[in-house]
């Protein structure tokens, strides 16, 4: 008849020499008490180590100790002990060993230390390495996001402390080239007064894109978001480039499809988005081209879409011009200067909006830049609605000469 065996949790009667049992157990093992000295060891042990300094041997068992949240009975494994030399005793290559430390409840540590194979060897050993190589490298991805940190803090900084001379520069150069006071005689200095006066508002123009890009990467830029007209944002924008349109000989066209009349979006960052795409598409389009702005709904959302009849790009291009400080080679472009702020900046105010801006393009073929906003505007801003709800424009096209 079988014999039926039932345990509790208590301990079980002495019946056997548990110290005899402990010294042949198959893999070294150790007691280490609270003050982290051997108190007892088990043959295996011995043999396998049978001469150590101990304050080096219980080091890297300090820190289990020291964990206050470690819990009684819980385990943690520490890395594998390679063999050092070879057993005199067994005449062959010892083992490594994976020592193992469980905590004690009534202090102290067990530590079990199993044998490992070769393969299993070179298998921790190449955890360990891996390990060693990824804390490396987000040590190194920290620092690196800290220096970059660091240079954009500084150069917001900067760009600030530019913006002072650059208003007086423009302000006084504006003044001169109107000739307020006066005369300034020679044609010449009429002509360097307006240079200097384009010159001093593009750079401001930069510095403006650099802090807003800034501001946009440390979640601190606001919208102001109201009912607006969207064809008055765009005619506004399109008088605002029209002599450099017919500079370069290039004719802008617009068109309202869908009955689309308001938008709740923040009129400036609106204005500043629409500006962005136009003057990207001049920049690329040569003369006698053609510049299309089309506003439509698709879905929930208003999209307005700028096309040329530019020079285009590769498809493998789209990704690097939607990145900050992004430049697309544009052969046959005689004036392509640009940060490459224009299009990223746009992009992320789109999405500040809760909506998106989508780019398509092919070498020879032009450019599309759409971007689609939610026309009730985004849910995280309170809106404020007014403003009239019928159409007050013609929805058939209509053309501007550049």
């Amino acid at each position: 008849m079988p014999v039926v065996l039932r345990f509790g949790p208590e301990p079980m009667p002495a019946q056997a020499d548990f110290a005899l049992l402990f010294d042949h157990l198959p893999d070294p093992v150790a007691y280490l008490g609270p003050d982290l000295t051997i108190k007892a060891c088990n043959r295996k042990f011995r043999e396998r180590f049978p001469v150590f300094i101990e304050s080096q041997f219980v080091a890297p068992l300090r820190a289990l100790l020291e964990n206050k949240g470690q819990a009684e009975n819980s385990s943690v494994t520490l890395p594998v002990i390679l063999p050092t030399h070879q057993s005199p005793k067994l005449g062959k290559s010892r083992l490594a060993l994976e020592p193992r430390l469980t905590r004690l409840p009534m202090g102290g540590l067990l530590a079990v230390f199993r044998p490992v194979g070769s393969s299993e060897t070179a298998y921790h050993q190449q955890i360990q390495r891996l390990c060693r190589e990824m804390e490396e490298a987000q040590r190194r991805a920290s620092d690196a996001l800290q220096q970059v940190e660091t240079c954009k803090e500084r150069l917001s900084i900067t760009s600030h402390e530019l913006r002072t001379p650059l208003n007086a520069i423009i302000g006084f150069s504006d003044i001169m080239r109107q000739e307020l006071f006066g005369s300034l005689g020679n044609q010449r200095y009429q002509r360097y007064a307006e240079l200097l006066h384009e010159s001093g508002n593009r750079l401001l123009g930069m510095v403006n894109d650099f802090l807003d890009l800034s501001s946009l990467d440390a979640g601190m830029l606001k919208l102001h978001t109201r009912t607006i007209e969207v064809l008055r944002v765009i005619l506004d924008s399109v008088r605002e480039l029209e002599v450099l349109a017919a500079k370069s000989h290039v004719c802008f066209s617009v068109h309202v499809f869908d009955g689309v009349s308001f938008l709740v979006a923040d009129d400036k960052r609106l204005r500043q988005m629409v500006l962005n795409l136009l003057s990207n598409a001049l920049k690329f389009t040569p003369a006698g081209g053609e510049v299309s702005i089309d506003v439509y709904r698709r879905g929930t959302c208003i999209a307005i879409s700028v096309s040329d009849t530019g020079i285009g790009m590769r498809e493998e291009d789209i990704a690097t011009a939607l990145e900050p400080f992004g430049q697309v080679e544009a052969r046959g472009v005689a004036n392509n200067q640009g940060t490459g702020l224009g299009l990223p900046l746009t992009k992320q105010l789109a999405e500040l909006h809760g909506g998106r801006l989508e780019l398509e393009s092919g070498l020879g073929r032009g450019t599309t830049v759409t971007i689609l906003l939610p026309e009730q505007g985004s849910q995280q801003y309170k809106i404020a609605e007014h403003g009239a709800n019928r159409n007050k424009f013609d929805t058939q096209p209509f053309s501007l000469a550049g």
